[in-house]
């Protein structure tokens, strides 16, 4: 597989393939489609096609990341009312990405306790707790998709009204995307500018 994720080397060709990363592969074809532009038209303008293309493709590509609290150890032991807060800073967020929240947690004292989890107030799902922490944890996954906020995010955990036991929220790992780097947005700018520029001379040199 080739660097651009779409194409395929075969017999010294490069041919289109389903591709891995559909990201990529946008990217890919607008270089293409930057290039054939740039002969029809002349090589001034092929440089500011690229560019734009090109920082088109990578605004489409937002990179991954990932904030957790580390080992919480006895500290995310529920207090007396049952509760466990935690926060986590995400760092310009995208929320048209898919967003995590993976959660080690376990039982502490018995009996098995019903647990919700709540991200930056809103209900994210709920678990029960009925496995000893130690030596055997458990873990969960939910989608907070949309629910993230630039900075500090509260994950909140209260047991269920009926639920008499003592749980321990071990770890909690949030995965995210980040919008894209200004740098792009930039290079888009120059790449537009350059398009205009071209066009701008060559209009003037058709009316002389």
């Amino acid at each position: 597989m080739t660097a651009f994720g779409c194409l395929e080397p075969k017999k010294g060709i490069y041919y289109h393939k389903e591709c891995v990363n559909s990201h990529q592969c946008i990217l890919f074809h607008l270089l293409v489609t930057s290039t054939l532009w740039g002969y029809v038209m002349g090589k001034k303008i092929l440089i500011g096609l690229i560019l734009t293309l090109l920082s088109v493709g990578l605004m489409t590509k937002s990179e991954a990341a990932i904030v957790s609290t580390g080992d919480l150890g006895i500290t995310g032991v529920s207090d007396s009312a049952g509760n466990v807060e935690v926060e986590l800073n995400a760092v310009t967020p995208s929320n048209s990405f898919s967003a995590t929240l993976d959660i080690k947690f376990g039982l502490y004292n018995s009996p098995d306790v019903d647990v919700n989890v709540y991200f930056n107030g809103s209900l994210a799902g709920n678990f029960v707790a009925n496995q000893a922490y130690f030596p055997n944890p458990q873990y969960i996954t939910f989608d907070v998709t949309g629910m993230l906020i630039d900075g500090l995010n509260l994950i909140s955990f209260s047991k269920g009204s009926s639920s008499e036991g003592d749980y321990i929220i071990g770890q909690v790992d949030l995965t995210y995307s980040s919008v894209p780097i200004p740098s792009t947005i930039i290079l888009l700018g120059i790449g537009v500018l350059g398009i205009s520029r071209f066009s701008r001379k060559e209009g003037i040199s058709n009316l002389r």
